[in-house]
This record gives structure tokens, C-alpha cells and sequence, in this order.
């Protein structure tokens, strides 16, 4: 249900339903919005905002059930959303999947970041 779906975006990131866990076989899907505007109240709008600056090569760190996943960025891609189809299995080494709308608001496009596992860790507890 879009409503359901909407609700859970204004909280944070969502996982797609039916990805992997971090540490599951098979690739982590997460989604939610961007804003190129100055000023957000809702600090969920802005969580993927500077998303398509990562670059080929650089972390992205990922914090689940006591550990740390650390994924090595393959690609950051502008797609259109009927082209933004992502693999949710995968053959190879487990991926970690971002994406946003590039536009905020607006559907047709997604900014769509892959990175590959590089590692856990398990957290130090405090």
C-alpha cells in the first residue's frame, strides 16, 4: 500500500521487502528520499541527499544487529524508474543497494548506488 509505504519514508530508510539482511546471501536493498532543498523539518527527507556524489571506490558503512558492514561502491547511475530494476539475489559477492528519487517528489528518475561486501566487524559494546 502506497500510504503504508509513504508513512514508513517519512520515518527513514526502508528495506525492500523480500532483499537480503546485511549478512544474508544475497543483495540489501534500501530506499528512501533526498531533497536538494535548503531547509528540511523532517530530517528523513534529506537521508540520501548527497547519494550520487559517492564515488567508485569509496565505503559506505552499514550498522546491523551488533555489526558493521562495509561495502566498497561499485557504481552510482541516474536510471529512469521503469529502467531501475535491481537484482535482489545475486551470483557473485553480496551487494549493498541505495537508491532515492532524484527529484524530490518526483518519481521518474532514481539516483541507484551498488557496492560490493568488503567486510563486517562485529560493534564494541560500551
Amino acid at each position: 500500500d502506497i500510504n503504508v509505504l509513504n508513512a514508513e519514508l517519512a520515518k527513514g530508510v526502508i528495506r525492500y521487502p523480500g532483499s537480503a539482511l546485511p549478512g544474508a546471501p544475497g543483495n540489501v536493498l534500501l530506499f528512501g528520499h533526498s531533497t536538494g532543498l535548503p531547509v528540511v523539518h523532517n530530517r528523513a527527507y534529506a537521508v540520501f541527499n548527497r547519494l550520487h556524489e559517492l564515488q567508485t571506490g569509496d565505503v559506505v558503512r552499514l550498522r546491523y544487529d551488533g555489526r558493521e558492514y562495509r561495502y566498497r561502491v561499485a557504481s552510482v547511475a541516474t536510471l529512469k524508474a521503469d529502467a531501475a530494476e535491481v537484482p535482489l539475489s545475486g551470483t557473485g559477492k553480496p551487494m549493498l543497494i541505495l537508491s532515492t528519487c532524484r527529484i524530490f517528489g518526483a518519481i521518474d528518475e532514481r539516483y541507484v548506488m551498488t557496492a560490493e561486501l568488503a567486510g563486517s566487524y562485529p560493534l564494541q559494546s560500551r
